[in-house]
């Protein structure tokens, strides 16, 4: 599964894996630390089928970016604070390594390496998408996220 997907629509979009993911944990960054937010409450407050959620948060977890408590009183927090949690780290964590194209991932996968003429645009283009995905925190999207909700 990649990042990115043709849709019916014949537009390349973000995975609803991943968009669900940055959504769960901006979710989980507006809280306090210590705050737990349950399932239910994530889902309800993000528009995310709740059977879709906990895919989500199991690999969240297992990528180190949430932690779950469990019991009468459990729920999710933020494994760390939001401003040390990037977009690209969130993605990552359900998709996999981000790669715009197989050719990316390494050179022996496409035999056109050697003279390709849109190699170097592909990794332009990745490099450019790595870069804008880093220099978003959860912290950044919680508080952008809040103010938003204010208006």
């Amino acid at each position: 599964m990649g990042l990115f997907s043709l849709s019916g629509d014949d537009f390349v979009k973000l995975t609803k894996l991943a968009d669900y993911a940055v959504r769960a944990v901006v979710h989980l960054g507006g809280k306090k630390p210590g705050e737990l937010a349950t399932t239910e409450e994530i889902a309800g407050a993000n528009m995310i089928p709740r059977a879709f959620l906990a895919k989500v948060m199991q690999a969240l977890c297992k990528g180190g970016l949430v932690v779950g408590h469990r019991g009468k009183s459990g729920g999710f927090a933020l494994a760390r604070a939001g401003k040390e949690i990037t977009v690209r780290q969130i993605v990552e964590a359900v998709e996999g390594p981000i790669q715009l194209n197989r050719c990316l991932v390494m050179t022996a996968l496409c035999e056109r390496d050697a003279y390709c003429g849109a190699h170097g645009v592909w990794r332009e283009a990745q490099d450019a998408i790595l870069k804008v995905l880093d220099s978003h925190t959860v912290a950044d999207m919680a508080k952008k996220q809040e103010e938003n909700l204010k208006r």
